[in-house]
């Protein structure tokens, strides 16, 4: 059984398409909680409206272990319930909901587990995973040393993992220490993956800060703009010109060459120097890569714009004005009118106000 929760903001008929977040263990235990964590967080910027999928009547001890214990009754389902979910829900989800195709899978303890045996054995199955205070002492800590082999071949894969789990005693209790090692150890560079543990939170109570601390780093990078400038202009040979990049910086990457950046680019500052004709390209790099967001900004080498000739009878850093007054609203041509009055105010335009007006809808030219 399933429940669908649609984004506040979704409107019957209209085309737009949203991720979706898979809640195992669903019911208001942990829908309820995860449900209202997703709306906070999208409230904030930090994600986009989603759809939430609660899977509900789940047989705990069968469908989410990943194998046979005797002591816990039909145990080892796992893999038919990920075939389930990747080949029968998703397909299902994605036919009869607004669906773009990125989706999420959350779980809490042994469904926190199951969600780390999926990006194992179904990596791209989903974009992302959240697990909270996952059972990695299952069957003699099987998933840490499944990561162990299954971690170094994700090479290049395009999803994240977020890990939360108790203090330290409760990582260890849980295994969780045992996973953190392995993913230190053998995940691929270009792995997305966080662990973090809450001290003087219980098994239950950690889902809470987990859940928020996990929406938003799956969305790491997510939202605000890359504002730059200049936007263009001509660069003087071997004269440096700063360009201003205003933006989260943490995620954000930058090429001179025109090519698009990637994680291995050089990482963006506030402000960059150039001497010599570029194509600067900025890359918001985030955990999810269809909210990447790129700028570019063209900057041609040449000489400086030489000033025009001064005009006859003008001087340098004022304000030369012409003052009309005209009745009523019709619109004139100044040319054809003569001023009543013609000033000359130097740039901090004292003076302006010194000349009074004898009607009440002045003009000036």
């Amino acid at each position: 059984m399933i429940q669908v929760f649609l984004p506040l903001d979704y409107k019957a008929g209209s085309t737009e398409k949203y991720d979706v977040l898979f809640v195992l263990d669903g019911g208001n235990w942990n829908t309820g909680l995860v449900c209202y964590q997703q709306r906070f967080v999208q409230d904030q910027g930090f994600t986009p409206s989603t759809i939430i999928i609660s899977v509900m009547g789940i047989d705990r001890n069968a469908e989410l272990t990943p194998s046979h214990l005797d002591d816990w009754k039909g145990s080892g389902g796992a893999k038919d319930f990920l075939e389930f979910i990747t080949t029968e829900l998703i397909p299902h989800v994605n036919k009869n909901y607004p669906s773009n195709g990125d989706n999420a899978l959350w779980g809490h303890s042994l469904s926190g587990m199951f969600v780390i045996y999926a990006l194992l054995t179904k990596p791209t199955s989903f974009k992302s995973y959240i697990a909270v205070d996952p059972s990695c002492w299952w069957d003699n800590c099987l998933i840490p040393k499944m990561a162990a082999s299954k971690l170094p071949t994700l090479q290049g894969v395009d999803a994240t993992l977020f890990i939360g789990g108790r203090d330290t005693a409760g990582l260890r209790d849980m295994k969780i220490d045992s996973m953190i090692n392995v993913l230190k150890n053998t995940a691929p560079a270009s792995a997305h993956w966080k662990a973090v543990s809450y001290p003087g939170e219980s098994h239950s109570s950690v889902r809470l800060k987990a859940t928020y601390d996990g929406l938003k780093y799956i969305y790491e990078g997510f939202g605000g703009d890359i504002e730059v400038y200049p936007q263009a202009g001509i660069v003087v040979k071997q004269q440096p010109f700063i360009i201003w990049c205003f933006a989260d910086t943490a995620r954000l990457h930058y090429t001179l060459d025109g090519t698009i950046p990637t994680e291995v680019s050089p990482k963006a500052q506030r402000d960059i120097a150039i001497d010599s004709t570029a194509t600067v390209i900025y890359k918001q790099i985030g955990n999810r890569s269809r909210y990447n967001k790129t700028v570019s900004r063209n900057y041609t080498q040449g000489e400086v714009l030489k000033p025009v000739t001064l005009p006859k009878n003008q001087k340098p850093g004022g304000f030369r004005y012409k003052y009309y007054e005209i009745a009523g609203t019709d619109r004139l041509d100044l040319k054809l009118l003569k001023p009543v009055k013609s000033l000359f105010i130097i740039p901090d335009f004292t003076g302006f106000n010194n000349f009074k007006s004898n009607r009440s809808v002045p003009a000036i030219s």
